[in-house]
């Protein structure tokens, strides 16, 4: 059972290297953060790293697949570097929605049941 659970975490590792992922899972906080005009660059931004991201994993399989030891770790690098793009674009959205003006009229409910 553990191993299925593990295969299927895999799986969907490796789609999501190839299929790009929304920049927020959260649909709802998406559709709010859309409309505000500080949204587009950072899609365009999320675009272009995922689409470069893309192509770092496909140029390091292709290292691989070729044998190539000194251009996969040069792939590798390039990779990482990629990775890093997509996730500051991400932490970027991410910043949009808890910005002080795309905060929600009504505050966030807190439980005091266990003193601090």
């Amino acid at each position: 059972m553990q191993a299925f659970i593990l295969f299927i975490g895999t799986m969907v590792f490796v789609f999501y290297l190839f299929e790009q992922p929304p920049v927020l899972f959260q649909q709802a906080e998406l559709k709010r953060i859309q409309a505000a005009a500080s949204y587009a660059p950072v899609a365009s931004e999320y675009e272009r790293a995922f689409q470069d991201r893309r192509a770092a994993a496909l140029a390091l399989v292709e290292a691989h697949n070729a044998g190539d030891r000194a251009g996969e770790g040069r792939r590798i690098a390039q990779y990482r570097a990629a990775q890093k793009a997509v996730d500051s674009a991400r932490e970027d959205a991410a910043q949009l929605v808890s910005a002080p003006a795309a905060r929600r009229a009504f505050p966030t409910p807190t439980t005091f049941s266990f003193p601090l």
